[in-house]
């Protein structure tokens, strides 16, 4: 393991030795520079001294003064390679994101500890092995929204993703673009740190890396919970939704994203610019067949293009309109059909968890046949036979 040249700033004494136990306490770690009392001193001779020492990494303890984040920009200016860990006696999201826009990598909630400077640490080797690595393949990238609101998408997306973790070498995400706020975190029962406002936020400095270290796990699927608060769309014109989108697949071997209701062109551009494909879900209800023809009007694309598929769900035997006269209606196959179960479904977001992980129903079995179609991977055996997949799917 390669060693981390390591500077300290701290704002007094006790501090810059209680982070010099806590990071010596870590795997390959040197010290290069301890400075105690550094908001008292020249911003310019202090990036003088830093340059000196060339650290890789720079650990800023900004206790009580949030008017020093400044010194990032300062620092960065300087030393545009070193990578920057902030910390300070607040963790407020305020404090956080300040800390972000003016350069910090990550913001470490005080009191910084050894296990946490050891992830920040091994993230950072990780961005630099992948950086020196050549290219990687992309990975598979799934957007999900619906022609009406309430049609589900949301659950779509959940338990798509978490399908797809139970295949073998998966590596998945899931993506809440949902507006003006988003309900993936609350079905998961995720209470989290970091929203997608934080990525858009980063801007062009959002890596795999710093991406990974916003989202948080629930099932094997690494969540982006959506905006934290109730947002105007306007507050994402503009924003690098692109950017997003290819660093996921960058991140992941499958990205899953739910796109909401209504979709936006530029969200739609944007999935199909980064190969990927659009999966509209629908329920058997007139205005909802009205609609879904209307967004594939608006999509644009043949019949016969794979690129965008059909998901009905809440799908009945005894349906008003049938299967056939949903096609016809639409020009257009289904491509899965989800069996309604309002019960198994309830159960599920009562229970924080993805309906796949939550009981064994049919509407799981058809949701694992999805995973796999769309993916192409088999599901591991097990003595049972298929591993999670007995009772099939319904696709056609």
């Amino acid at each position: 393991m390669s060693v981390i040249q390591l500077a300290i700033l701290a704002p007094d004494s006790r501090s810059a030795e209680r982070l010099r136990g806590e990071a010596e306490a870590c795997e390959g770690i040197e010290v290069a520079l301890l400075i105690s009392e550094w908001t008292h001193l020249d911003p310019q001779s202090l990036v003088r001294r830093l340059q000196q020492s060339e650290p890789e990494v720079v650990l800023i303890d900004f206790g009580s003064r949030e008017e020093s984040f400044a010194f990032i920009e300062t620092l960065k200016q300087g030393m545009d390679d070193v990578r920057v860990l902030a910390t300070a006696s607040s963790a407020s999201p305020e404090w956080i994101i300040k800390a972000v826009q003016m350069g910090a990598r990550e913001f470490l909630p005080p009191p910084v500890q050894t296990a946490v400077l050891q992830e920040a640490f091994n993230r950072y080797r990780r961005e630099r092995q992948s950086a020196q690595a050549p290219p990687q393949h992309k990975g598979e990238l799934f957007a999900v929204t619906a022609a009406k609101g309430g049609s589900g998408a949301t659950s779509v997306a959940i338990n798509l993703a978490a399908s797809i973790a139970q295949l073998p070498s998966t590596n998945v995400s899931l993506i809440d673009l949902s507006q003006p706020i988003g309900d993936a975190a609350t079905y998961l029962d995720v209470n989290p740190r970091y929203t997608i406002s934080d990525a858009f936020e980063a801007g062009d400095r959002l890596d795999p890396v710093m991406l990974e270290s916003l989202m948080g796990e629930r099932e094997k699927v690494s969540l982006l919970a959506g905006p934290r608060h109730f947002a105007a769309k306007a507050e994402r014109n503009g924003l690098p939704v692109g950017r997003l989108l290819s660093t996921a697949r960058e991140a992941f071997s499958h990205a899953v994203v739910d796109l909401g209701s209504p979709l936006e062109e530029d969200a739609l551009k944007q999935v199909f610019d980064n190969d990927g494909r659009l999966l509209i879900v629908l329920t058997p209800e007139l205005t909802t067949l009205w609609r879904t023809r209307q967004v594939l009007e608006f999509v644009g694309v043949s019949p016969d293009d794979e690129r965008v598929r059909l998901v009905l769900n809440r799908e009945e035997k005894k349906s008003a309109i049938s299967l056939k006269e949903i096609e016809s209606t639409l020009d257009r196959k289904i491509d899965w059909t989800l069996p309604n179960d309002y019960r198994c479904c309830l159960e599920a977001i009562h229970a924080g968890r993805p309906l796949v992980h939550f009981n064994h129903s049919q509407l799981s079995h058809h949701y694992s046949q999805m995973a796999i179609d769309l993916t192409g991977l088999k599901p591991r055996k097990d003595r049972r036979g298929l591993f999670g997949f007995l009772g099939g799917g319904s696709s056609k």
